[in-house]
């Protein structure tokens, strides 16, 4: 229902000035973030990952230390030595960033968990850019559908009709229905009687 409330003098003043308001504090969010990026140190290439080179947000090893594997189980899981290492690792993440309440991430097996926001993300294998490359091809070469084409049969029809007309099928398909409804009931009655 329509609103019956008439626009008070101002409220289009009002309105733009939130707007404007809106507007400039996403600017800020995103030269905030955009600087963010910016003082992001380099990724690593594939070839420093694979010669061992630390990461460059933190300093810290991206595999961890040779023969301190992790394995991954659910913390319900964990043995008593795995919580112990994975809260000492927990405490050394906030240590080395303090304030950046971002999210978390490692590597398969590390113990050494890198900032989302400070240490970049390592760099892809060539197998995983293979398997993006072969999964982005198929994709852009698919031809795309037509709407018209994907649109179910009738719709093209219905969508042409006005509310009021197809309300008024309706009712015409309600009423033959329960007329059929009413008409089994009769018969199972009149079966149930005999």
């Amino acid at each position: 229902m329509p609103s019956t409330k008439k626009p008070k003098a101002g409220d289009d003043e009002r309105q733009e000035t939130r707007r404007l308001k809106r507007s400039a504090e996403q600017a800020t969010r995103d030269a905030e973030r955009d600087a963010k990026r910016a003082a992001q140190p380099p990724r690593l290439t594939r070839e420093q990952f694979d010669a061992g080179e630390p990461c460059p947000g933190c300093g810290m090893s991206l595999l961890g230390v040779e023969g301190d594997i992790r394995e991954f189980v659910g913390t319900i899981y964990e043995t008593p030595e795995q919580r112990n290492r994975r809260l000492e690792e927990d405490a050394a993440f906030i240590e080395r960033h303090p304030g950046c309440h971002d999210g978390r991430w490692s590597m398969s097996g590390s113990w050494v968990l890198h900032c989302a926001s400070c240490c970049p993300p390592h760099p892809l294998s060539r197998e995983q850019i293979e398997t993006l490359s072969r999964i982005l091809s198929s994709a852009a070469s698919r031809p795309t559908v037509d709407a018209a084409v994907a649109a179910p049969p009738g719709a093209k029809r219905l969508a042409q009709k006005t509310s009021k007309q197809r309300i008024a099928e309706l009712e015409v398909e309600v009423a033959a229905l329960r007329a059929q409804l009413d008409s089994a009931i009769r018969l199972d009655d009149h079966n149930a009687s005999s």
